[in-house]
Parts: C-alpha cells; sequence; structure tokens
C-alpha cells in the first residue's frame, strides 16, 4: 500500500498572521473615508493593547471602519435636517428616504462586527471568559490585597 504524501504550507507564514500585531498598523491603503481612519486610529491601538488585532483580520477591521464612516455620515445628514428622513413622491406617498435605510443597514453591519473584535460588553466578556482576552482581574485583586494586607 502506497503512502500518501501531503504537502502543507509552512506553519511559520499562517503562524505570523495569526499572531497578534505589536505595532498599530496605517489605515494608509484601506480606502477609510476621514471617519473610518479617526475610527481606526481611536480603536486600533485599543486591540493591539490587548493582542487582538492580527493581520489576518486587518480587512475585517477597515470594513469595520469603513461602516462605521458610513453610519457616521449618514447620522449626521439626517440629524441636520430631520426632514430628510422622508420624502413625498411625484404620487404623493411619503416614503422613507433611501438614506435611513442605508443607515439602519450599516448599523445592521456595525452590529455584526463589533462583538468580533470585542468591542460590545457582552462579546468582551465571553472573550475574556474563554481566555481571548487577558483579563486584569488579577491585577485588582492584587491591587486589593496589597491595599488591605501590606500596612
Amino acid at each position: 500500500m502506497a503512502k500518501k504524501i501531503v504537502k502543507k504550507s509552512p506553519p511559520s507564514k499562517v503562524a505570523k498572521k495569526s499572531q497578534p500585531i505589536r505595532q498599530v498598523p496605517s489605515p494608509a491603503g484601506f480606502d477609510l473615508c476621514p471617519i473610518g481612519i479617526a475610527y481606526w486610529e481611536r480603536i486600533a491601538p485599543q486591540l493591539v493593547e490587548i493582542n487582538l488585532l492580527t493581520e489576518l483580520h486587518l480587512e475585517t477591521f477597515a470594513e469595520l471602519c469603513r461602516t462605521y464612516g458610513e453610519y457616521r455620515t449618514l447620522t449626521k445628514w439626517l440629524i441636520e435636517d430631520p426632514s430628510r428622513a422622508t420624502f413625498t413622491s411625484e404620487s404623493g406617498y411619503e416614503s422613507e428616504s433611501p438614506q435611513v435605510r442605508m443607515r439602519e443597514k450599516a448599523l445592521t453591519t456595525l452590529q455584526k462586527l463589533w462583538p468580533k473584535f470585542g468591542l460590545h460588553p457582552f462579546s468582551l466578556a465571553q472573550m475574556r471568559k474563554h481566555g481571548g482576552i487577558p483579563s486584569n482581574k488579577g491585577a485588582a485583586i492584587q491591587a486589593f490585597a496589597h491595599r488591605k494586607y501590606d500596612r
């Protein structure tokens, strides 16, 4: 019986891409609007700090930032003039504007993407529970013990 040889890709390449990123990556090259770039610059350092962002996740994170920019832009557009939420068609019927539907779709997408990066309280708790994110409970317990017993 002949032995079947299965070639595998080198684990170092795959393993490297799945390792947490140590430096905050630049949003350049991801086609983000200014709001999306600002969101990237605010959130990416936090994700790097808790070892949650990897090279494999960058495109998904960029999509999160892109969608956040779209959501915030449409929200500002609606806040500027709330009457924009509806329009009257040529036949006289009042309808919801397409921008409102786009905003709701963006929010739905955000609600699906936020938990993937622990950007929702429940998802962050679940990630900590399953060992995906280091918890700072040990530091809090140590600080309490030092205050209580090291007097």
